[in-house]
């Protein structure tokens, strides 16, 4: 199962509000935006967590860390994989070890330390996009990140590094 989140009242949310995934919009909050996402992130096979940074335009920055005072964690997402499924769909990225000091971070940080303190078989990520006013055509903007994150189980499976859950469409 993929989940997708973005954060209420942003641009991440418009993104995501037109996907066809199972959404977790988070209210902003650094004590509950976690323990909203964490149900989702039990049961899915992947997360794409969303948020919205300045000085983008059209393109998104894939965040390769999250940092809580100095405890740096890395997401062990298959960026390579999805960075080329991006570039096939038209969307343009980069990768930042940046991921802010505030909810985009705090929810990102306490993520990854869960699933892996858990050794929860879940692969996640944290996506930032532009603010609205940077981004184009948002409706395909957000159709080509649909189609990217689509696409990405099936190649991920295909390198034989999946171990789906049980019952997903990925089984």
């Amino acid at each position: 199962m993929i989940t997708v989140s973005a954060f209420k009242n942003t641009s991440s949310e418009l993104v995501v509000s037109s996907m066809h995934f199972p959404k977790v919009i988070l209210p902003n909050d650094k004590d509950i935006d976690f323990e909203i996402l964490l149900p989702f992130i039990q049961k899915s096979d992947f997360v794409f967590c969303f948020g919205q940074k300045p000085g983008l335009k059209d393109k998104i920055c894939i965040e390769i860390i999250a940092n809580d005072n100095g405890n740096i964690i890395q997401t062990d997402f298959d960026i390579d994989t999805f960075e080329k499924i991006l570039l096939a769909t038209g969307v343009q990225s980069k990768r930042s070890f940046n991921p802010g000091n505030s909810f985009c971070n705090t929810v990102y940080y306490k993520s990854l330390k869960y699933i892996e303190s858990n050794k929860i078989n879940c692969r996640l990520v944290f996506i930032h996009v532009p603010y609205e006013n940077k981004i184009t055509y948002i409706n395909e903007f957000a159709l080509k990140l649909e189609n990217a994150i689509s696409t990405y189980p099936n190649k991920y499976k295909l390198m034989g590094v999946l171990k789906v859950k049980k019952g997903t469409m990925y089984e």
